[in-house]
C-alpha cells in the first residue's frame, strides 16, 4: 500500500510539473512536442487542450508563449495537487502559490467554478 500512495504522489508531482514545465514555451513547441493535444478556438483564442486520468488542462497562448494554463483535477487527487504546492511553492494567500521558473515567476491560484469545479489556474508573469 505504502507503494501505491508513493507512486500516486509522484504521478501527481509529474502533472504538476508538466503544466508547470508547458508554461512560457512556445506555439511550436506544442506543436511539435504535444501532437496528441486538441487544437481548440475560443472567442478567436487558440488553446491547446487534453484530458487524462488526473483530469483536464488547457493552455493559453499571447504572442504565440503560453502564458496560462487552466487544470481541473478529477476530485479524487485535488488534495494531493495541494498538499504538493504546500510543500513545494511559496504560499501567498488561501488557495495562492508561487514558485520562481526559467525566465519568470509562475502563479497559481485555486478557485471554485460556476459549475462547483475546482480548477487550478497558472500565469506565467514574464521577468
Amino acid at each position: 500500500m505504502k507503494n501505491v500512495i508513493i507512486v500516486l504522489i509522484l504521478s501527481l508531482i509529474g502533472v504538476s510539473a508538466h503544466s508547470q514545465a508547458m508554461i512560457g514555451k512556445s506555439l511550436n513547441f506544442f506543436k511539435k512536442e504535444c501532437p496528441n493535444y486538441k487544437t481548440e478556438i475560443l472567442k478567436g483564442d487558440l488553446y491547446y487542450t487534453v484530458e487524462d486520468e488526473l483530469g483536464f488542462r488547457a493552455f493559453y497562448f499571447e504572442n504565440n508563449i503560453n502564458t496560462y494554463c487552466m487544470f481541473v483535477p478529477t476530485n479524487e487527487y485535488k488534495h494531493e495537487f495541494i498538499k504538493a504546492y504546500n510543500e513545494k511553492f511559496i504560499i501567498k494567500a488561501d488557495r495562492q502559490w508561487e514558485a520562481f521558473i526559467s525566465g519568470g515567476l509562475l502563479q497559481v491560484f485555486l478557485r471554485l467554478s460556476d459549475t462547483k469545479e475546482w480548477v487550478f489556474h497558472y500565469y506565467f508573469v514574464q521577468e
